[in-house]
């Protein structure tokens, strides 16, 4: 996966996470490991994503099952030991432990904060401080441009995810663009948005309107396609006795490898889930 994609995929995530009340979508070593090498760093660079505390559990390699399992760590002296005990006792004979490497525990975070502080950047805003009571709200200010037609305020607007500015909401998948491997934002539409003569025409608007209406669609629509494989899958699949119990993050791996996932995490499927 290019910057390029991954951009477009945490964006893409972040925006199903805001659907779902959620600000914040966490990236397992797994995960990035799809990205080409040099990606992560980018992102670390323009601190879009940053590191969080180690996972406490993650899928165990230790059989052909893939649960999703608890990780034990220990700290004798250095390095740290982590591994996994299989709960089936007849597995745990044969296998033992199932030894984690530490690196495989890594995490990390994209959030609406981490966005907010990157266009601000992005669009030339300085010092830019986002208190806990902004970050809730719907729209963030994130500072103010000058125009001929005079200053204007830009906003992050959080669902749908967007740029608002001079009463125009400009998607943020397609403001943020990668160019000789560094990140952008794109200029020139968000000047030609500074001198628009408000009110916009109302067909316009409409048509804005419009559209989110049919992403929003979308998305639930999705979300319907995964619950609907979920209850297949509990049906097909159900836990049995003296057998590893199957965790609803089980179940969002299996749905992460179909086509119907379109590039869903295993948490950000497990998120929408419901029992």
């Amino acid at each position: 996966m290019t910057l390029a994609q991954a951009l477009n995929e945490l964006l893409q995530n972040l925006s199903q996470a805001l659907i779902q009340g959620d600000d914040k979508v966490n990236y397992s070593f797994a995960d990035v490991q799809q990205w080409q090498a040099g990606v992560l760093s980018v992102l670390l660079d323009y601190q879009l994503i940053k590191p969080i505390s180690a996972a406490q559990s993650i899928e165990c390699s230790g059989c052909e099952n893939n649960c999703f399992m608890d990780v034990v760590s220990h700290q004798i002296g250095e390095p740290t030991r982590s591994y996994i005990v299989c709960d089936d006792s007849e597995k745990q004979e044969q296998m033992g432990r199932v030894a984690v490497p530490q690196k495989q525990l890594k995490q990390w975070q994209v959030s609406v904060k981490n966005l907010a502080l990157l266009l601000a950047q992005l669009l030339g805003f300085e010092d830019v401080i986002f208190d806990t009571n902004t970050l809730k709200k719907e729209f963030i200010p994130l500072g103010m441009l000058e125009s001929s037609n005079g200053r204007k305020w830009a906003n992050l607007h959080k669902k749908p995810l967007a740029l608002d500015l001079n009463q125009v909401q400009i998607p943020i998948s397609e403001l943020l663009f990668v160019v000789n491997g560094k990140l952008a934002i794109d200029r020139p539409r968000i000047e030609a948005v500074l001198v628009v003569e408000q009110p916009i025409k109302a067909k316009d608007y409409q048509s804005n309107t419009d559209k989110r209406e049919q992403r929003n669609a979308n998305t639930q629509a999705m979300y319907k396609d995964w619950q609907d494989e979920y209850e297949k899958l509990k049906r097909e699949n159900p836990n049995k006795p003296n057998q590893p119990k199957k965790t609803k993050g089980w179940y969002a791996y299996k749905i992460s490898k179909m086509p119907i996932a379109q590039g869903g995490t295993v948490a950000n499927i497990t998120r929408v889930l419901k029992n």
